[in-house]
């Protein structure tokens, strides 16, 4: 069986509130941990096909979280 991996690292100012924003987006293909300005995502899945899918879901999430973010901010 094949497995593929990518990992995501974001430099966000308020990496951890992103974490929480996105965390009930998760899936037991992903693990994360925040530090105080950085987000890591691991995503591990087995096809390319269903990496590539949940490469695409998370990073459209966190340009979602983000905007959140900023306009709570303002």
């Amino acid at each position: 069986m094949m497995r593929c991996a990518a990992t995501v690292r974001i430099e966000h100012p308020e990496a951890k509130q992103l974490a929480e924003t996105i965390a009930p987006d998760h899936t037991d293909a992903m693990t994360y941990s925040a530090t105080d300005d950085t987000l890591i995502i691991t995503i591990e899945q087995s096809s390319i096909g269903r990496l590539q899918a949940t490469c695409d879901d998370t990073v459209l999430n966190l340009q979602t979280a983000t905007e959140i973010l900023q306009t709570t901010h303002e």
